[in-house]
């Protein structure tokens, strides 16, 4: 299928080659394309998204957009390329290339039209506004407006952010306000020299600041929480139903996250999606994406500066330490947050022991994990999570691969190798053994069927990913049940077994299946 081969081979497909069987090219309009936030733009895979350095990732993917983007040009195409960004050093760089200098021209947005003027016009009517629902017309006043114009410097996300900020129904705007613009900028003086968003970091550190301080270790807590977990949660996701999950699962008191992050209605959106422009990929409450930026850099957010790792250690602990009193008597419906440790326990393990040199600086850590991880009923956790449907997660229902390999990675390399390898097996023959029930059960119960199987996305690309990788990279059969278990699948109904194989699109589970077709039972 074209759309699972790689971008540059759906770039020639879905676009190049329709173009060129037009014909004449010549006489068609250009068409303008609008690529607008390149820098913001990150890897879409799930694998990418929690395996690798976000910032590393994030400059070879942008730099990928801008090559394919060269390539259409090639082509001599009608198109027309408008691409917005922050000029990121990389893009920068790329942008500037030979390759791309003679087919690029470049405006600096900061140079064009007023922006002085517009940020004024806008914070001068939010001001009026503002000063309208207090009952105050008379504020703010010629000077302190002046000031607020001043500061904001031409960036209207500075003066968004503030005003946002200072509309705290809880608080006197007038008195927030004037907090903002008597503020010193002396802890970040040494950055005014390295970023054009110094102003903005400061004013990020002041709504910081602004919270009360018996609530900033929490505040701290919950913003690593929403930042670690943020790729599990689907485009749109209320951000008040994911802390109530994460409060269950870290065991804080009912809605005490929502009560440590109240201040910060200013760069999060408590209730819904901060995107103007439909909802993201995944769950994404900031308002802007410099907010996360200065809070994963120590040097810009000081003590509010939140450690990524820290809490992805912390989430894996209270996930494994959940998924081990699952049982076949466990209702996921009645505890959401049940549902979301079995879907997330897998990619954050990944995430956490990613390289040689982690588990090395860590090693106490890790081997006491493996032997937790050893000690859960990992097939019912698996069937209780394939049997259930009531939490819609951005993860794969095994994410097979990758944790198969989180283990595999690892061999030779540690003297506690025996240890990893029992890991490595159990993790194989739980993933197997609730395939084998699932299968087994299949017209049982009246409830599970084979159409219902094979009609199962996730299932079904779950499923050729571990026949794929038994069989490709191990270069074993699957076990004799799960065998057995797909012929009797076969037996039953050939049709709707021939529609599972087809909907994995797997070249292993194609192999599989017409080597039982011809086995005798």
């Amino acid at each position: 299928m074209i759309l699972r081969k790689a971008l540059e081979v759906q770039l020639i497909k879905l676009i190049v080659e329709p173009f060129k069987a037009v014909g004449e090219l010549e006489d068609i309009p250009k068409r303008l394309v609008i690529i607008d936030g390149l820098d913001e733009c990150i890897n879409s895979e799930q694998e990418s998204r929690v395996e690798k350095k976000y910032a590393e990732d994030q400059e070879k993917v942008q730099v990928r957009v801008l090559e394919l983007i060269h390539t259409l040009q090639s082509h001599r195409l009608p198109l027309s390329f408008l691409i917005l960004s922050r000029p990121e050093a990389w893009i920068k760089q790329h942008i500037e290339s030979r390759s791309f200098n003679c087919a690029v021209e470049t405006v600096d947005l900061y140079e064009v039209g007023d922006r002085m003027g517009d940020v004024e016009k806008y914070v001068r009517a939010e001001l009026s506004r503002i000063a309208a629902n207090i009952g105050d017309e008379g504020w703010p006043g010629e000077y302190i407006a002046r000031r607020f114009v001043s500061k904001a410097n031409g960036h209207m996300l500075y003066a968004s952010t503030v005003i946002r900020h200072i509309e705290d129904p809880y608080d006197d705007p007038r008195e927030r306000l004037k907090n903002i613009l008597d503020s010193s900028s002396d802890s970040s003086r040494g950055l005014a020299s390295s970023t054009p968003f110094s102003s903005l970091y400061e004013l990020y550190r002041q709504i910081m600041r602004s919270c009360p301080a018996s609530h900033r270790s929490l505040m701290v807590e919950v913003l690593e929480d929403i930042i670690a977990t943020r790729i599990y949660f689907p485009g749109g996701f209320d951000l008040q139903r994911a802390l109530a999950i994460l409060d269950s699962l870290s065991g804080r008191a009912p809605s005490s996250s929502i009560r440590a992050i109240r201040g910060l209605h200013a760069v999060l959106c408590p209730t819904g999606v901060a995107e103007d422009f439909g909802p993201p990929s995944s769950m994404d409450p900031f308002m802007h994406s410099t907010f996360p930026e200065f809070l994963m850099d120590r040097q810009l957010s000081l003590e509010f500066a939140i450690d990524l790792q820290q809490g992805k250690r912390r989430l894996l602990w209270k996930s494994l330490e959940c998924v081990s009193a699952v049982t076949m008597q466990t209702e996921l419906d009645e505890q959401h947050h049940l549902p979301f440790a079995l879907h997330v326990f897998r990619p954050i393990w990944i995430g956490v022991w990613s390289s040689k040199e982690v588990v090395q600086s860590c090693e106490a850590e890790y081997l006491k994990a493996v032997h937790q991880l050893l000690a859960i009923d990992l097939t019912t956790c698996f069937i209780k999570l394939l049997s259930h449907s009531g939490l819609t997660l951005l993860t794969p229902i095994f994410s097979t691969i990758n944790f198969f390999d989180s283990f595999r990675r690892f061999s030779g390399e540690f003297e506690f190798e025996s240890l990893v390898q029992q890991a490595h097996v159990h993790v194989r023959s739980s993933i197997d053994g609730a395939l084998v029930y699932l299968f087994n059960q299949v017209g049982q119960n009246g409830i599970l069927t084979l159409e219902a199987l094979s009609s199962s996305k996730p299932f079904c690309e779950d499923l050729g990913d571990y026949v794929n990788w038994i069989m490709s990279r191990l270069r074993q059969r699957p076990s004799n049940d799960f065998v057995q278990a797909l012929k009797n699948l076969r037996r039953e109904d050939k049709h709707g077994f021939q529609k599972l194989v087809d909907n994995t699109r797997a070249k292993y589970m194609r192999q599989l299946a017409f080597d039982i077709s011809w086995d005798k039972d």
